[in-house]
């Protein structure tokens, strides 16, 4: 909070927002309406500087709080972030922010969007052979396992696996169940 003030208050809106942003493991501390305002207030500063970079690292921070909290969809946020930050050339934050819009779509049962943005995140990646690093495969699994698609499912399981990216434990014994249950 300090920080931030002393930013605003000297006028340094590249030190406010990055302040801002960093407000964002906070969360679950009692203050997640607070972190949500700094992180909205962050997007407003950073795209009135016309700081490309900087606006995508704070949408991705506002899609990802607000997915991680479960408060509604943060897909918008979180693609636009990835193209952003694509387009800046910070290709690990573009695969994040895509790996996430990916699961959002998912979760809201846009399958269809979901694949669009898998297959453009994994055309940025693939471009700098960075598919693993993204949990890209991981998001492509969930993809298949919606869409029903065992087989699918099966060959990037095992991707998956082998990598340990884009998914946690419990969440890979729930997709070897849900795969080697609908293979047999």
């Amino acid at each position: 909070e300090d920080a931030i003030s002393k930013a605003l208050a000297v006028g340094d809106g590249y030190l406010a927002a990055a302040s801002m942003m960093t407000s964002a493991g906070h969360i679950g501390s009692g203050h997640d309406e607070w972190v949500l305002a700094n992180l909205r207030q962050s997007i407003e500063i950073l795209s009135d500087l016309g700081s490309r970079h900087g606006l995508g690292h704070a949408l991705y921070y506002h899609g990802a709080v607000t997915q991680d909290l479960g408060l509604g969809a943060a897909t918008d946020d979180l693609s636009e972030a990835a193209e952003i930050l694509a387009e800046v050339g910070d290709l690990p934050c573009s695969a994040r922010s895509g790996a996430r819009a990916i699961r959002s779509h998912i979760d809201e049962g846009r399958l269809e969007a979901a694949r669009v943005e898998l297959t453009a995140a994994a055309h940025r990646l693939l471009l700098f052979d960075r598919e693993v690093q993204a949990g890209i495969p991981a998001q492509a699994l969930r993809l298949a396992l919606a869409e029903g698609d065992l087989f699918a499912a099966a060959r990037f399981l095992g991707s998956v696996e082998r990598n340990r990216v884009g998914a946690s434990p419990g969440e890979m014994a729930r997709f070897r169940e849900e795969v080697e249950g609908g293979l047999h």
